[in-house]
């Protein structure tokens, strides 16, 4: 037995040994290989999955495929791109030389009528062709693979035909060619055009009578690409067996259906075909008519904006002119006006067709100046800003420290020029809280309430003011500690300032900005002392012809009990 085991043993040693079964399957890989793709089981087994490979392989490095591409994919678009600008440069050509003369006219609105772009009815008329023969030629060999022809041609020595092709394509490549690589893709034989498309495996020739347009090689280098693509394994080991012809025969017949030229059947009256005279003088009414229509809806549209646009406050209409389709708007408007996009909505006009170029103005509407005090004044509840007169009227009750205030302030306010102050002191504390005042809370109200940080432009603060922020925080959470210390209510404001120049909305942005910057530096500093952080409200809305950020602090005693 010990043959046997010792076999055994080498029979196992065999199997667990990778290396060794790797090494058999590589001795007898390549034999079963070509086998298999003899026997026509190889690629169809092998399809799938190479496809499934080269899928996650494309999707993982793209670049590396990018680069083996570039060879082949750089002349292949510059090919595809240079027959398309001749095909463009031949439309052109063909559209400019019967734009102008009666027949282009006839076209023109032949196209119109037929719902055919011009382009296209230029090419349709002028680009009459139609392909004649198509041969299937063998690449390499110059052998005849198949061959189709219409029913009006007689039959010819169709292999004759694909030699002296071949030897034509021969001649050109060593004579005119320095490396041999060079393909005849056109040739004129008299009224006819012979077209040859090469492919890895095989070469389309078609003869085409009539005059082809560019567009005529892209459809066929299709047909070419059809039967490469379902035929090339069969075109490339072409045995010269005619057989082959019955397989392509049905693709290659395609060619022939490709032509062009047929007329479109231009409109008829009652009386006839339509004269180039009648034809022009139609569209010069056309185009009159058209104008007319034009002018005529530009100018009620006009109208109306002008309409919209008229009496309303602070709204300046200087010109307005149609430009272009459009209505263009020149004037001047204050930002506390009617919005234009509803003016415009309201008078009926297409948004898109209207243009504004408004200049921003203070105007000195009353109604404008009665809208703009209001917006700076702010009211508070039981306060009304009415206008009586053309004059500016303010009547209520408020507190003592804002109608003192909007005294100061209604002195600023551009194009309000006389107002009448009908207010009535709202006094928050009984007479009788009056006698628990606190002399050094009222000292330092008196300290701090007024105070003024100044700003060179924009939220910057003036060097020399910024340095006082510090010590200004200190005096107010003294301030905070003795009234919280008395039980009092206190309330804290900054107002923003800035100068009169530069439109009023960016105006009023950057006061509320610089009334932010002063609260949020002083809350910053008081908190850094471990006070807690106070409620300090912004106003942006007031305006005065400085640059500058004013404190404002109000003390509420309680009533007594």
């Amino acid at each position: 037995m010990r043959p046997e085991s010792e076999r055994l043993s080498a029979i196992e040693r065999r199997l667990d040994s990778p290396e060794r079964r790797s090494d058999e399957i590589a001795a007898v890989l390549p034999q079963a290989l070509r086998r298999s793709h003899e026997r026509g089981e190889f690629a169809p087994a092998i399809q799938k999955p190479l496809a499934k490979i080269m899928q996650v392989a494309i999707r993982e490095e793209p670049e590396h495929f990018a680069d083996a591409l570039f060879p082949v994919i750089g002349p292949a678009i510059r090919k595809a791109v240079s027959e398309a600008f001749k095909t463009l440069a031949q439309q052109l050509n063909d559209a400019i030389e019967h734009s102008l003369t009666p027949r282009g006219l006839s076209w023109r609105f032949r196209a119109w009528r037929s719902g055919v772009p011009y382009s296209h009815y230029v090419m349709q008329q002028t680009r009459s062709f139609a392909v004649e023969q198509a041969f299937l030629i063998h690449a390499s060999s110059g052998l005849l693979i198949a061959h189709a022809q219409s029913a009006t041609q007689s039959g010819r020595d169709k292999d004759a035909i694909s030699a002296m092709f071949s030897a034509l394509q021969s001649f050109v490549q060593e004579s005119f060619t320095h490396d041999n690589k060079g393909d005849l893709e056109t040739a004129e034989l008299g009224g006819l055009t012979v077209w040859a498309i090469h492919g890895p495996s095989s070469i389309l020739a078609c003869v085409i009578g009539g005059l082809p347009p560019r567009s005529l090689r892209g459809e066929l280098r299709g047909i070419l690409e059809g039967i490469e693509g379902a035929h090339g394994e069969l075109l490339r080991g072409f045995p010269g067996e005619r057989d082959v012809e019955a397989v392509v025969g049905p693709t290659l017949r395609q060619a022939l259906d490709l032509r062009g030229g047929e007329s479109v059947a231009p409109a008829k009256s009652a009386t006839g075909t339509m004269k180039p005279i009648a034809i022009i003088a139609g569209l010069l009414l056309l185009g009159l008519l058209w104008l007319i229509g034009s002018t005529i809806l530009d100018h009620m549209r006009e109208r109306r904006l002008a309409e919209a646009f008229a009496d309303v406050p602070g709204l300046i209409v200087s010109t307005l002119q149609s430009d272009d389709g459009k209505i263009v708007v020149h004037g001047f408007r204050d930002p506390l006006s009617a919005e234009p996009v509803q003016l415009i909505e309201s008078a009926g006009a297409d948004l898109s067709r209207v243009q504004l170029k408004l200049m921003p103005i203070l105007s000195l509407d009353p109604e404008i100046v009665l809208l703009r005090t209001r917006s700076i004044l702010r009211p508070p509840t039981g306060v009304s800003i009415e206008l009586v007169d053309n004059i500016v009227q303010i009547s209520g009750q408020a507190d003592a420290a804002w109608i003192e205030q909007a005294q100061q302030t209604a002195r600023s306010i551009p194009g309000l020029e006389q107002a009448i102050f009908d207010l009535r002191v709202n006094y928050a504390d009984p007479p009788e809280a009056a006698a628990g005042s606190n002399d050094a809370l009222d000292q330092l109200v008196a300290e701090l309430d007024g105070t003024t940080v100044r700003f060179t432009e924009g939220t910057r603060f003036l060097a020399g003011d910024e340095s006082r922020i510090d010590g200004l925080a200190s005096r107010l959470s003294t301030f905070i500690n003795a009234a919280n210390a008395e039980g009092y209510e206190y309330r804290l404001r900054v107002d923003g300032y800035s100068d009169s120049q530069g439109p009023a909305d960016l105006n009023a942005r950057l006061r509320q900005q610089r009334a932010s910057a002063l609260a949020s530096r002083l809350s910053n500093a008081i908190s850094r002392g471990g006070d807690m952080l106070p409620s300090i409200a912004v106003a942006g809305s007031t305006d005065a012809d400085a640059r500058q950020a004013v404190l404002r602090v109000q003390l509420v005693r309680p009533a007594p009990q």
